[in-house]
């Protein structure tokens, strides 16, 4: 009898995702029930994304935690103030990538123009 040995090393595919210092939220999605929509970078080869929003900087208090097919979620909040989002994605394989560094959200400015990350 002989033994065989395998090594198989799977290689990510995604590697330190890219996050903007800051979003600043500053229109509804759909201004009859105070849904905003939150978008984060499009990431080649992601086939769905999760998205968690913190209420404090050392991302601890979890307020919400989303899962998407696109780069989008919609948060409803009546509630104003400065919040933190980390991301991840995942590929075909059902890998994850590592997740965002924290983005700061400053939530709601003006429901009269668009929002955008800076």
């Amino acid at each position: 009898s002989s033994d065989i040995c395998i090594n198989y090393t799977y290689r990510p595919t995604f590697t330190e995702l890219p996050a903007p210092k800051k979003i600043v939220m500053q229109s509804r999605a759909d201004k009859a029930k105070d849904v905003y929509q939150i978008t984060v970078p499009l990431i080649e080869g992601a086939i769905a994304y999760e998205m968690k929003i913190f209420a404090d900087q050392n991302c601890e208090k979890l307020l919400l935690k989303a899962q998407s097919k696109t780069n989008k979620i919609f948060w409803g909040s009546k509630k104003s103030g400065i919040y933190f989002l980390k991301y991840r994605v995942l590929d075909n394989a059902h890998i994850s990538s590592h997740e965002s560094a924290p983005i700061k959200i400053i939530f709601p400015i003006s429901p009269l123009v668009k929002w955008r990350a800076l």
